[in-house]
């Protein structure tokens, strides 16, 4: 039987990597663990993308160095 479970938790941002990297490991469990690459390249086009292209809206967008194209 196979049940469903979600896992919600916070991680600090220390450093300016492009990706991290998240291990998630059971205690209960032999070889139950799953792994996830999160990318934080051009976090912010997806977010603005629909203001951009459809709305006449002034947009006034800041982003530090090292965040991606947009």
């Amino acid at each position: 039987m196979i049940r469903e479970h979600r896992l919600s938790f916070t991680v600090p941002i220390l450093n300016t990597s492009p990706r991290y990297y998240i291990r998630v490991v059971s205690e209960s469990w032999l070889h139950a663990e799953s792994f996830y690459a999160i990318s934080f390249h051009n976090l912010a086009l997806p977010e603005i993308f629909h203001i951009l292209c459809h709305t006449d809206n002034n947009v006034l967008l800041g982003a530090p160095t090292g965040s991606g194209n947009i």
